[in-house]
Protein backbone atom coordinates (compact mmCIF):
# COMPACT_ATOMS: atom_id res chain seq x y z
CA UNK A 1 0.00 0.00 0.00
CA UNK A 2 1.42 3.38 -1.02
CA UNK A 3 0.99 6.76 0.62
CA UNK A 4 2.44 10.25 0.48
CA UNK A 5 5.73 9.08 2.03
CA UNK A 6 6.36 6.92 -1.04
CA UNK A 7 5.67 9.93 -3.26
CA UNK A 8 8.01 12.04 -1.15
CA UNK A 9 10.81 9.48 -1.29
CA UNK A 10 10.54 8.62 -4.99
CA UNK A 11 9.63 12.01 -6.46
CA UNK A 12 9.87 15.03 -4.16
CA UNK A 13 13.18 14.16 -2.52
CA UNK A 14 14.73 13.56 -5.96
CA UNK A 15 13.60 16.93 -7.36
CA UNK A 16 11.46 15.12 -9.92
CA UNK A 17 8.12 16.79 -9.11
CA UNK A 18 6.51 18.26 -12.22
CA UNK A 19 4.38 20.67 -10.20
CA UNK A 20 1.20 19.65 -12.01
CA UNK A 21 -0.80 19.73 -8.77
CA UNK A 22 -2.61 16.43 -9.33
CA UNK A 23 -1.65 15.03 -5.93
CA UNK A 24 -2.89 18.17 -4.18
CA UNK A 25 -6.10 18.29 -6.18
CA UNK A 26 -7.02 14.65 -5.63
CA UNK A 27 -6.13 14.05 -1.96
CA UNK A 28 -9.46 13.18 -0.30
CA UNK A 29 -8.33 14.60 3.05
CA UNK A 30 -6.87 17.82 1.58
CA UNK A 31 -3.58 17.08 3.31
CA UNK A 32 -1.22 18.20 0.52
CA UNK A 33 -0.51 21.81 -0.39
CA UNK A 34 1.86 23.93 -2.47
CA UNK A 35 3.21 26.87 -0.52
CA UNK A 36 5.56 28.45 -2.99
CA UNK A 37 8.15 25.67 -2.99
CA UNK A 38 9.00 23.25 -5.78
CA UNK A 39 7.43 20.32 -3.91
CA UNK A 40 4.11 19.94 -2.09
CA UNK A 41 4.07 19.76 1.68
CA UNK A 42 2.07 17.34 3.81
CA UNK A 43 -0.08 19.00 6.47
CA UNK A 44 -2.88 16.88 7.83
CA UNK A 45 -3.96 13.26 8.04
CA UNK A 46 -3.10 10.46 5.64
CA UNK A 47 -5.53 7.57 5.08
CA UNK A 48 -2.91 5.66 3.06
CA UNK A 49 -5.32 5.49 0.13
CA UNK A 50 -2.46 5.91 -2.38
CA UNK A 51 -4.40 8.41 -4.50
CA UNK A 52 -1.59 10.98 -4.61
CA UNK A 53 0.89 8.34 -5.73
CA UNK A 54 -1.43 6.91 -8.39
CA UNK A 55 -2.01 10.23 -10.20
CA UNK A 56 1.58 11.49 -10.18
CA UNK A 57 3.13 11.47 -13.69
CA UNK A 58 6.58 10.87 -12.20
CA UNK A 59 5.83 7.61 -10.37
CA UNK A 60 4.94 5.55 -13.44
CA UNK A 61 7.98 5.08 -15.64
CA UNK A 62 5.96 3.30 -18.32
CA UNK A 63 3.78 6.34 -18.96
CA UNK A 64 6.84 8.51 -19.62
CA UNK A 65 8.28 5.87 -21.91
CA UNK A 66 4.95 5.52 -23.71
CA UNK A 67 4.89 9.26 -24.33
CA UNK A 68 8.21 8.91 -26.10
CA UNK A 69 7.64 5.63 -27.90
CA UNK A 70 3.99 5.27 -28.79
CA UNK A 71 3.82 1.89 -30.58
CA UNK A 72 0.84 2.64 -32.80
CA UNK A 73 2.44 5.71 -34.34
CA UNK A 74 6.12 6.22 -35.15
CA UNK A 75 5.85 9.97 -35.63
CA UNK A 76 8.10 11.87 -33.27
CA UNK A 77 5.20 14.06 -32.14
CA UNK A 78 3.07 11.07 -31.09
CA UNK A 79 -0.34 9.97 -32.42
CA UNK A 80 -2.44 12.57 -34.23
CA UNK A 81 -5.46 12.94 -36.49
CA UNK A 82 -4.56 16.16 -38.32
CA UNK A 83 -2.10 19.05 -38.15
CA UNK A 84 -2.96 22.68 -38.89
CA UNK A 85 -1.53 26.15 -39.04
CA UNK A 86 -4.33 28.16 -37.44
CA UNK A 87 -5.22 31.44 -35.77
CA UNK A 88 -8.34 33.00 -34.32
CA UNK A 89 -10.61 34.89 -36.71
CA UNK A 90 -11.46 37.38 -33.96
CA UNK A 91 -9.03 40.31 -33.96
CA UNK A 92 -10.00 41.30 -30.42
CA UNK A 93 -9.03 37.84 -29.17
CA UNK A 94 -5.74 37.93 -31.07
CA UNK A 95 -4.98 41.37 -29.68
CA UNK A 96 -5.57 40.28 -26.10
CA UNK A 97 -4.18 36.74 -26.29
CA UNK A 98 -1.00 37.61 -28.23
CA UNK A 99 -0.46 34.00 -29.34
CA UNK A 100 -2.90 34.34 -32.25
CA UNK A 101 -5.74 33.39 -29.93
CA UNK A 102 -6.20 29.71 -30.75
CA UNK A 103 -6.56 28.41 -27.20
CA UNK A 104 -8.69 31.38 -26.15
CA UNK A 105 -10.96 30.81 -29.15
CA UNK A 106 -11.25 27.09 -28.42
CA UNK A 107 -12.19 27.83 -24.82
CA UNK A 108 -14.78 30.38 -25.90
CA UNK A 109 -16.25 27.89 -28.35
CA UNK A 110 -16.53 24.94 -25.96
CA UNK A 111 -18.02 27.10 -23.19
CA UNK A 112 -20.44 28.95 -25.48
CA UNK A 113 -21.56 25.70 -27.12
CA UNK A 114 -21.92 23.96 -23.72
CA UNK A 115 -19.45 21.26 -24.71
CA UNK A 116 -18.03 21.73 -21.20
CA UNK A 117 -19.28 23.61 -18.16
CA UNK A 118 -15.89 24.84 -17.00
CA UNK A 119 -12.21 24.94 -17.91
CA UNK A 120 -9.00 24.87 -15.90
CA UNK A 121 -6.80 27.82 -16.92
CA UNK A 122 -4.17 30.00 -15.28
CA UNK A 123 -4.36 33.70 -14.56
CA UNK A 124 -2.09 36.28 -12.95
CA UNK A 125 -2.32 39.27 -10.68
CA UNK A 126 -0.65 42.60 -11.39
CA UNK A 127 2.65 41.30 -9.97
CA UNK A 128 2.72 38.29 -12.33
CA UNK A 129 1.90 35.87 -9.53
CA UNK A 130 0.29 32.99 -11.42
CA UNK A 131 -2.75 31.16 -10.08
CA UNK A 132 -4.92 28.29 -11.35
CA UNK A 133 -8.50 29.30 -12.08
CA UNK A 134 -11.77 27.60 -12.96
CA UNK A 135 -13.24 29.48 -15.93
CA UNK A 136 -17.01 29.20 -16.36
CA UNK A 137 -17.54 31.70 -19.18
CA UNK A 138 -15.66 33.86 -21.65
CA UNK A 139 -15.25 36.71 -19.17
CA UNK A 140 -13.18 34.31 -17.04
CA UNK A 141 -11.27 33.05 -20.07
CA UNK A 142 -10.20 36.58 -20.99
CA UNK A 143 -8.43 36.85 -17.64
CA UNK A 144 -6.17 33.97 -18.68
CA UNK A 145 -5.34 35.08 -22.20
CA UNK A 146 -1.76 36.30 -21.77
CA UNK A 147 1.16 34.03 -22.60
CA UNK A 148 2.76 32.77 -19.37
CA UNK A 149 5.82 30.67 -18.69
CA UNK A 150 5.62 30.93 -14.90
CA UNK A 151 4.66 27.78 -13.00
CA UNK A 152 1.50 27.20 -11.02
CA UNK A 153 -0.05 23.85 -9.93
CA UNK A 154 -2.88 23.81 -12.46
CA UNK A 155 -4.56 20.66 -11.18
CA UNK A 156 -4.59 21.74 -7.53
CA UNK A 157 -8.21 22.85 -8.05
CA UNK A 158 -9.34 19.44 -9.27
CA UNK A 159 -11.27 18.52 -6.15
CA UNK A 160 -13.04 21.89 -6.05
CA UNK A 161 -14.31 21.50 -9.60
CA UNK A 162 -15.13 17.81 -9.45
CA UNK A 163 -17.16 18.13 -6.26
CA UNK A 164 -19.04 21.16 -7.59
CA UNK A 165 -22.47 19.80 -8.54
CA UNK A 166 -23.02 22.65 -11.00
CA UNK A 167 -20.06 21.40 -13.08
CA UNK A 168 -20.66 18.19 -15.03
CA UNK A 169 -17.87 18.48 -17.60
CA UNK A 170 -14.42 20.05 -17.50
CA UNK A 171 -11.72 21.02 -20.01
CA UNK A 172 -8.11 21.35 -18.84
CA UNK A 173 -5.48 23.58 -20.44
CA UNK A 174 -1.94 22.70 -19.44
CA UNK A 175 1.61 21.79 -20.32
CA UNK A 176 2.70 18.18 -21.02
CA UNK A 177 3.11 17.09 -17.39
CA UNK A 178 -0.48 18.18 -16.72
CA UNK A 179 -1.65 16.07 -19.65
CA UNK A 180 0.38 13.11 -18.36
CA UNK A 181 -1.18 13.51 -14.91
CA UNK A 182 -4.64 13.42 -16.50
CA UNK A 183 -3.66 10.18 -18.24
CA UNK A 184 -2.55 8.75 -14.91
CA UNK A 185 -5.82 9.90 -13.37
CA UNK A 186 -7.74 8.22 -16.19
CA UNK A 187 -6.00 4.95 -15.31
CA UNK A 188 -6.80 5.35 -11.62
CA UNK A 189 -9.89 4.40 -9.64
CA UNK A 190 -11.14 7.98 -9.32
CA UNK A 191 -14.38 7.45 -11.23
CA UNK A 192 -15.95 10.87 -10.67
CA UNK A 193 -12.78 12.66 -11.77
CA UNK A 194 -12.58 10.57 -14.95
CA UNK A 195 -16.25 11.15 -15.69
CA UNK A 196 -16.07 14.92 -15.47
CA UNK A 197 -12.84 15.65 -17.35
CA UNK A 198 -13.94 15.74 -20.99
CA UNK A 199 -11.27 17.59 -22.94
CA UNK A 200 -7.48 18.01 -22.68
CA UNK A 201 -5.88 21.01 -24.37
CA UNK A 202 -2.10 20.59 -24.25
CA UNK A 203 0.49 23.32 -24.75
CA UNK A 204 3.93 22.86 -26.27
CA UNK A 205 6.51 23.20 -23.52
CA UNK A 206 10.26 22.69 -23.13
CA UNK A 207 10.35 23.84 -19.50
CA UNK A 208 8.51 26.16 -17.15
CA UNK A 209 10.01 28.80 -14.90
CA UNK A 210 9.66 29.47 -11.19
CA UNK A 211 8.41 32.87 -10.07
CA UNK A 212 11.90 33.70 -8.75
CA UNK A 213 12.74 34.29 -12.41
CA UNK A 214 11.51 37.83 -11.76
CA UNK A 215 13.20 38.57 -8.44
CA UNK A 216 16.40 36.56 -8.85
CA UNK A 217 17.14 36.76 -12.57
CA UNK A 218 15.49 39.95 -13.85
CA UNK A 219 16.15 42.10 -10.78
CA UNK A 220 19.29 40.68 -9.13
CA UNK A 221 21.29 38.89 -11.83
CA UNK A 222 20.47 41.10 -14.83
CA UNK A 223 19.68 44.20 -12.77
CA UNK A 224 16.80 45.20 -15.01
CA UNK A 225 14.53 47.84 -13.53
CA UNK A 226 11.26 46.15 -14.46
CA UNK A 227 8.18 46.61 -12.31
CA UNK A 228 6.31 43.24 -12.32
CA UNK A 229 3.03 45.13 -12.62
CA UNK A 230 4.20 46.38 -16.04
CA UNK A 231 4.89 42.90 -17.45
CA UNK A 232 2.31 42.08 -20.09
CA UNK A 233 3.54 38.61 -20.99
CA UNK A 234 6.47 36.26 -21.42
CA UNK A 235 7.21 34.60 -24.75
CA UNK A 236 9.93 32.42 -26.25
CA UNK A 237 11.31 33.30 -29.66
CA UNK A 238 14.52 32.22 -31.37
CA UNK A 239 15.98 30.78 -28.15
CA UNK A 240 15.26 33.97 -26.24
CA UNK A 241 12.90 34.54 -23.33
CA UNK A 242 11.08 37.72 -24.30
CA UNK A 243 9.66 39.90 -21.54
CA UNK A 244 7.08 42.28 -23.03
CA UNK A 245 5.85 45.24 -20.99
CA UNK A 246 2.47 46.95 -21.18
CA UNK A 247 4.02 49.80 -23.21
CA UNK A 248 5.31 47.23 -25.79
CA UNK A 249 8.94 47.52 -24.60
CA UNK A 250 10.70 44.18 -24.97
CA UNK A 251 13.67 42.63 -23.17
CA UNK A 252 15.26 39.54 -24.73
CA UNK A 253 17.08 37.18 -22.40
CA UNK A 254 19.14 34.18 -23.62
CA UNK A 255 17.21 30.99 -22.92
CA UNK A 256 20.36 29.46 -21.41
CA UNK A 257 20.26 32.14 -18.71
CA UNK A 258 16.54 31.77 -18.04
CA UNK A 259 16.77 27.97 -17.93
CA UNK A 260 18.65 28.16 -14.64
CA UNK A 261 15.37 29.32 -13.10
CA UNK A 262 13.24 26.50 -14.49
CA UNK A 263 11.67 23.88 -12.26
CA UNK A 264 14.10 21.05 -11.59
CA UNK A 265 11.41 18.50 -12.37
CA UNK A 266 11.35 19.71 -15.98
CA UNK A 267 14.58 17.78 -16.52
CA UNK A 268 12.58 14.55 -16.37
CA UNK A 269 9.98 15.49 -18.97
CA UNK A 270 10.31 13.84 -22.38
CA UNK A 271 7.27 15.39 -24.06
CA UNK A 272 7.35 18.70 -25.94
CA UNK A 273 4.07 18.66 -27.89
CA UNK A 274 1.67 17.41 -25.18
CA UNK A 275 1.11 14.00 -26.71
CA UNK A 276 -1.54 12.91 -24.16
CA UNK A 277 -3.93 15.72 -25.12
CA UNK A 278 -6.98 15.88 -27.37
CA UNK A 279 -5.69 19.09 -28.97
CA UNK A 280 -2.06 20.30 -28.84
CA UNK A 281 -1.17 23.96 -29.50
CA UNK A 282 2.15 25.79 -29.77
CA UNK A 283 4.17 28.24 -31.83
CA UNK A 284 7.02 25.87 -32.73
CA UNK A 285 6.83 24.63 -36.29
CA UNK A 286 4.18 27.16 -37.27
CA UNK A 287 4.04 29.43 -40.31
CA UNK A 288 4.26 33.18 -39.75
CA UNK A 289 1.13 34.64 -38.11
CA UNK A 290 -0.18 31.18 -37.18
CA UNK A 291 0.11 28.63 -34.40
CA UNK A 292 0.61 24.91 -34.81
CA UNK A 293 -2.49 22.89 -33.89
CA UNK A 294 -2.38 19.10 -33.63
CA UNK A 295 -5.58 17.12 -33.13
CA UNK A 296 -4.97 13.76 -31.49
CA UNK A 297 -8.42 12.34 -30.81
CA UNK A 298 -11.76 12.16 -32.58
CA UNK A 299 -13.20 14.61 -30.06
CA UNK A 300 -10.38 17.10 -30.55
CA UNK A 301 -10.61 16.89 -34.35
CA UNK A 302 -14.39 17.41 -34.28
CA UNK A 303 -14.02 20.60 -32.23
CA UNK A 304 -11.35 22.10 -34.50
CA UNK A 305 -13.33 21.19 -37.62
CA UNK A 306 -16.48 22.78 -36.21
CA UNK A 307 -14.54 25.95 -35.47
CA UNK A 308 -13.02 26.07 -38.94
CA UNK A 309 -16.39 25.50 -40.61
CA UNK A 310 -17.99 28.09 -38.34
CA UNK A 311 -15.35 30.69 -39.23
CA UNK A 312 -13.94 30.85 -35.69
CA UNK A 313 -10.50 29.68 -36.77
CA UNK A 314 -8.57 30.66 -39.88
CA UNK A 315 -6.13 28.10 -41.27
CA UNK A 316 -3.15 28.41 -43.58
CA UNK A 317 -1.60 25.90 -45.95
CA UNK A 318 0.24 23.28 -43.97
CA UNK A 319 3.95 23.03 -44.78
CA UNK A 320 5.92 19.96 -43.68
CA UNK A 321 9.25 21.75 -43.96
CA UNK A 322 8.12 24.52 -41.60
CA UNK A 323 6.51 22.05 -39.19
CA UNK A 324 9.71 19.99 -39.03
CA UNK A 325 11.03 22.41 -36.37
CA UNK A 326 8.44 21.09 -33.90
CA UNK A 327 9.48 17.52 -34.72
CA UNK A 328 13.15 18.31 -34.17
CA UNK A 329 12.52 19.98 -30.82
CA UNK A 330 10.29 17.09 -29.74
CA UNK A 331 12.96 14.53 -30.66
CA UNK A 332 15.57 16.49 -28.74
CA UNK A 333 13.41 16.58 -25.63
CA UNK A 334 12.85 12.82 -25.81
CA UNK A 335 16.55 12.37 -25.12
CA UNK A 336 15.70 13.23 -21.54
CA UNK A 337 14.61 9.62 -21.17
CA UNK A 338 18.17 9.01 -19.96
CA UNK A 339 17.17 10.68 -16.70
CA UNK A 340 14.90 7.75 -15.97
CA UNK A 341 17.80 5.39 -16.51
CA UNK A 342 19.81 7.35 -13.95
CA UNK A 343 16.85 7.16 -11.60
CA UNK A 344 16.72 3.36 -11.89
CA UNK A 345 20.41 3.11 -10.91
CA UNK A 346 20.00 5.21 -7.78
Amino acid sequence: MTDYTDLKREVWDRDMCSGCGACVGSCPLEALHFRGDDNPVFDGLCSKCGTCYSVCPRTERDVAVAVSRVPENKESIGPYRERYFARSSDFQIIKRAQGFGVVTSVLKHILDEKIVDAAFVVTSDIFMNIHPMIARDFSDVKKSARVKYIWTPVLSKLREAVLDESIESIAVVGVPCVMQALEMLDRSKLGLYKKKIKLRIGLFCWEIFRHILISEMIHKELQLDIDPSRIWMFDIRHRKLVVELTDSTEYQIPLETASRYARKGCNYCVDFTSEWSDISVGNAGAAKDFLTVITRTERGEAIIQDMIKGGKLVTGEFDETVFSLAERVNKKKKLRIKNFEVREKD
